[in-house]
């Protein structure tokens, strides 16, 4: 899954771009705009509940605040050449291995 989200952001920076900008949402209610995230972020909870059933609910939301967040910063790096420049991999489908490798160890841990 998250390997699939970075390549898709490095590959398609347009539209991910639109995707988390708040000035183009459909919904414009506080309350409407919560409930579309949490729908989103609701499947990135549940692959971290069926890799650690035994973990609290907080808990794995928890780490699947984190591994959302360093998806998110894969695709920042990516798109500005970081991982290159670091010795790391390169282009989309690179970056993207590499940070799902990086996130699933954050969920395994």
């Amino acid at each position: 899954m998250t390997q699939a989200y970075v390549c898709f952001g490095l590959s398609h920076p347009e539209h991910y771009g639109v995707m988390l900008d708040p000035s183009v949402a459909v919904e414009d209610s506080e309350e409407g705009l919560r409930a579309i995230a949490l729908s989103a972020f609701a499947p990135l909870v549940e692959a971290v509940v069926a890799c650690r059933p035994e973990l609290p609910g907080e808990a794995a939301r928890h780490r699947a605040r984190t591994a959302w967040a360093s998806a998110h910063g894969a695709v920042l790096l990516g798109r500005l050449g970081a991982f290159s420049k670091l010795g790391g991999a390169e282009g989309p489908e690179g970056v993207a291995e590499e940070a799902a490798r990086s996130m699933l160890r954050n969920v395994m841990v």
